[in-house]
């Protein structure tokens, strides 16, 4: 657990954020900085765009494959054309 987390872990208890940034060494502006972080890494939308680029890259690797089992572009080209 980092200092960040240690202090939301305290806050939850009950105490003061700035009473846990000063023993824990940190400043209060960086515990918010890295609060709105955390936030935005868990947006919907960074989800999303995260899972997109994640099947993006499963159908990239799947045609690499495809093309390296056909041979060649033209061939896969001309098996494309027969079906």
């Amino acid at each position: 657990m980092n200092k960040f987390e240690e202090i939301e872990k305290r806050k939850k208890q009950g105490t003061p954020i700035a009473s846990s940034a000063k023993e824990l060494g940190v400043s209060v502006s960086n515990y918010y900085y890295w609060k709105a972080k955390q936030k935005k890494k868990s947006s919907p939308v960074r989800r999303a765009v995260k899972k997109l680029r994640m099947e993006t890259i499963e159908v990239s690797q799947d045609t690499g494959k495809l093309f390296m089992f056909v041979g060649s572009v033209e061939q896969f080209k001309n098996l494309l054309g027969k079906i």
